[in-house]
């Protein structure tokens, strides 16, 4: 059951509120302030931050107006954290992989079309840390790529601005916009178009479900996927 379905709540608006600001914050005026601090600090401790605060933004910006608004609900009905039926598996996993190699193409053809066109097309940070991280790095990057992340992000973009978006617009254009806003918050030029396949693919295994458990569950599939491939490319080559 959607959002669009019921008046929206307080709690929502103001869960909005504080995931715009975290994305405001986090994406666009700390990383800044951080870079110049990273000469100095070991490379876990960087990590720790450039990860860390974003994340626990994005679920400290839902937890706080739920428990404030509605303290008397548990979190899972209040979050939509039911869990997803027996059958829904196979479409959260098998879909998401189908989702993960069309991405992969989509990428392929980003970077033929910015070489062609004069643009030096470079790899997420995340991607070069797990290349050449230290084991303490790489100790740091598993378990947020596939777990924190996964569940901070869904909360984040599906729950808080995927809903509130539906809301005023309906599904087709919130999750467009949702898309757009996810993959430019990834701050990446190459993965962009694919970052938006995923987001679209995200919402709709949402709206399918009506829980954000198979969303957050198909965000780590795929995020699993790209550690296990760069895994695998390494100990190839």
């Amino acid at each position: 059951m959607t959002v669009s379905e019921h008046r929206l709540s307080p709690r929502l608006e103001k869960s909005f509120a504080f995931s715009a600001a975290g994305v405001i914050l986090f994406t666009g005026i700390f990383p800044f302030l951080l870079s110049g601090l990273r000469p100095s600090l070991p490379g876990w401790l960087y990590l720790l931050l450039a990860v860390i605060p974003f994340q626990a933004a994005n679920i400290a910006s839902c937890l706080i107006p739920a428990r404030i608004y509605e303290p008397d609900r548990s979190l899972a009905e209040l979050l939509d954290l039911k869990k997803p039926s027996g059958s829904q598996y196979v479409m959260i996993v098998g879909g998401t992989v189908c989702v993960y190699l069309a991405a992969a193409a989509i990428t392929g053809l980003t970077v033929y079309i910015m070489r062609k066109t004069g643009i030096q097309p470079q790899e997420q940070a995340i991607i070069e840390m797990f290349r050449n991280g230290s084991p303490d790095q790489i100790a740091i990057l598993i378990p947020a790529a596939v777990l924190l992340a996964p569940l901070g992000e869904e909360l984040c973009f599906r729950y808080v601005f995927f809903k509130n978006l539906e809301f005023h617009c309906g599904f087709r254009t919130a999750a467009l916009l949702t898309a757009l806003i996810f993959a430019a918050v990834h701050m990446n030029m190459q993965v962009a178009p694919a970052l938006v396949l995923l987001s679209l693919w995200l919402s709709e295994i949402y709206r399918r479900t009506g829980t954000l458990t198979a969303a957050i569950l198909a965000h780590c599939t795929f995020n699993s996927l790209t550690v296990i491939l760069i895994f695998f490319t390494q100990i190839k080559s």
